[in-house]
């Protein structure tokens, strides 16, 4: 303990220095709200709410609850991503606590990576510029921007402090050193998947440290030979046991979806080399910057791929002379890059609709870090290091003016999807997107000329042109109920209710106003919730209660505009062929002193799109 206190009053200017560049650099996040993915992983997760539900958060997998079975749809097995928002959410369910828990990981991963270079470059001088020109790299804003990406930060965490205890393993050969590596290699692997690539650099470090052993005999020579063995079984091991559990957990190590793109082998070889070279330039030249950049798959060979090919083969000698040259550390960095890059080249069939991701650059940037900081000690003299700092004194300005103007991109959806659009004006998914959140706030006029845009740049999308075709009506009730339906639905309205039913009239929603008790009108939300809203097992409550069918599953719902919502779940009686339809849902919307129910019966699959449009529209005056 006393070693590591005198490490931190060792340190402490470091330490303060990254901590501030960091608030200067990200300060400005916290105002930012959930975007994306963040709905769902976060604002909605019901598996973050309690810390009853760690023993779920690691029998179970991201989005169980929309996608039902995760050994059915599941992919993403990442414990530690929902174990640190279940206990950032025992603080707060505020945006910005999650927004902090990003900022307090880079944070973390600054002191790991300052670390993980002083071990490697030898010097403290050198490890503090090669973290800060990791800190102010531009490529990292997206991570630390979206807190849907906090498994990038706790992988890289975990993956580097692997790298440091087996540098010390190799030194020292102390077994505690040993088990701490592999232990935080298992814990890179439960913060997300891609941790497996990276695996090698835990045995490549340990090679390149251990000659720098002395090796007077044999019997030393025997010695490293047993660690590295013993190092490369144990960490097949870790890989092995994590790919068992992935496995019981989702029934398979890759997941079953046949894949966004059906690419042939050929194809995905063509691909993999085109988006190596997007990649590779990326890393250096980061301008622009986007959250969405679209580049879809190729099929043929394209100036792109020839691009990739060239630049992989540079890669490939620069390895091989670096190392016969023995610069090893510029080898290191240059393995860390290509190592990290791999995952997003590997599952191009199944990787999502976005091909290519600032994202999956945020490790590799600890690479080019140490690339560059290598690079500058090595080429540098005592007079001209006053020069180069300047210039990366210019260029730490720079990256902050970027950085901070892009993280208000990140402030809302409606904000990000404006940012897409201003970087590329003909985007129509970004319009698409954008017409989709006017709508949900009942923005008619704006969302529209939204849809017509994404029409105007993409005419060939059936989406687009039937959104627009079937351009959602405003209804006002009797009652003061209001909502959008889709132009193709019908509507019946009776004194006390609304029905809508699609087009082939197989699916029906059934809007009323709940009337309550006018003996009581200060029974407050909190009363309102009691009346409706009892227990499964309580069988006497139940009995003068509306019920449709066997209760299967009841919760909060989260409905845009409303003060509390909840839904609850039905399996109907069969009918007299004994056949059943579908389940039934029925939710109870709250705001003051109003309770509407919306029945929606059945809820068919295909159908529950334009059902949540039709939810997201309610208001009562």
């Amino acid at each position: 303990m006393n070693k590591y206190l005198t490490y931190l009053k060792q340190t402490k200017v470091q330490i303060l220095i990254f901590a501030l560049l960091i608030a200067i650099f990200y300060g400005n996040t916290l105002s930012n709200g959930f975007v994306h993915d963040d709905v769902w992983q976060v604002e909605t997760n019901k598996n973050i709410k309690s810390i009853q539900k760690i023993p779920k958060i690691f029998s179970g997998c991201i989005g169980e609850d929309l996608i039902g079975s995760c050994s059915e749809r599941g992919y993403y097995y990442r414990p530690l991503q929902n174990i640190s928002y279940l206990l950032i959410y025992q603080i707060s369910d505020q945006p910005w606590m999650f927004h902090f828990l990003n900022i307090t990981l880079l944070f973390i991963l600054s002191l790991v990576v300052y670390l993980f270079f002083k071990l490697i470059l030898k010097k403290w001088k050198f490890a503090f510029l090669g973290t800060i020109i990791f800190l102010i790299n531009p490529i990292i804003s997206e991570v630390v921007n979206w807190i849907s990406s906090a498994p990038e930060l706790l992988m890289s965490i975990f993956i580097i402090l692997s790298l440091i205890f087996a540098i010390k393993f190799a030194q020292s050969a102390k077994i505690a050193q040993f088990v701490l590596s592999l232990v935080f290699l298992f814990l890179a692997l439960l913060s997300k998947e891609t941790a497996v690539f990276l695996v090698p650099l835990v045995l490549i470090l340990f090679i390149f440290k251990s000659q720098e052993i002395r090796d007077t005999g044999n019997e030393i020579r025997k010695k490293r030979i047993t660690y590295l063995v013993s190092l490369m079984f144990a960490s097949a091991f870790m890989v092995m046991l994590f790919f068992v559990i992935r496995v019981v957990v989702l029934g398979r190590v890759v997941y079953q979806y046949e894949g966004y793109y059906e690419l042939s082998s050929y194809e995905q070889i063509l691909n993999a080399f085109y988006f190596y070279g997007k990649y590779i330039l990326k890393l250096i030249y980061p301008l622009p910057l986007s959250f969405q950049q679209i580049f879809l798959p190729i099929h043929a060979a394209t100036p792109g791929v020839a691009v990739g090919i060239l630049l992989a083969i540079i890669n490939l000698s620069l390895i091989v002379w670096f190392w016969k040259k023995g610069f090893r550390v510029l080898v290191l960095g240059l393995l860390m890059i290509n190592l990290s890059i791999l995952p997003a080249l590997v599952f191009i069939n199944k990787i999502g609709e976005f091909l290519f991701s600032e994202r999956y650059l945020f490790f590799a940037s600890v690479g080019v870090a140490l690339i560059i900081t290598e690079t500058l000690r090595l080429s540098l003299t005592t007079r001209s290091w006053k020069w180069g700092l300047g210039v990366l004194g210019i260029l730490g300005i720079i990256c902050f003016w970027v950085v901070f103007n892009r993280n208000m991109d990140w402030k809302d959806n409606i904000t990000s999807y404006s940012a897409m659009i201003r970087l590329d004006p003909s985007y129509a998914r970004a319009y698409f997107q954008r017409g989709e959140l006017y709508l949900s706030h009942g923005l008619l006029e704006e969302s529209k000329k939204e849809y017509e845009m994404a029409v105007k740049f993409d005419p060939s999308n059936l989406v687009y042109k039937q959104k627009l075709t079937n351009f959602p009506i405003l209804f006002r009730s009797k009652n003061g109920i209001e909502f959008l339906y889709p132009k193709s639905w019908k509507v019946e309205e009776s004194e006390d209710r609304v029905i809508l039913k699609d087009p082939n009239q197989k699916l029906s929603l059934t809007i009323s106003n709940v009337i309550l008790d006018p003996a009581s009108p200060e029974k407050n939300l909190k009363t309102n919730l009691e009346i409706f809203l009892y227990a499964q097992d309580d069988k006497d409550s139940q009995d003068d209660k509306e019920t449709h069918g066997n209760l299967v599953n009841q919760g909060q719902a989260l409905i845009p505009g409303w003060d509390s919502a909840y839904v609850k779940v039905w399996d109907p009686v069969p009918d007299g062929t004994g056949q059943v339809q579908g389940q039934i849902l029925q939710f109870f919307l709250f705001k003051d002193n109003k309770v509407i129910k919306v029945l929606v019966n059945p809820a068919i699959p295909e159908l529950m799109g334009e059902v949540d449009g039709i939810l997201g529209s309610i208001k009562i005056e």
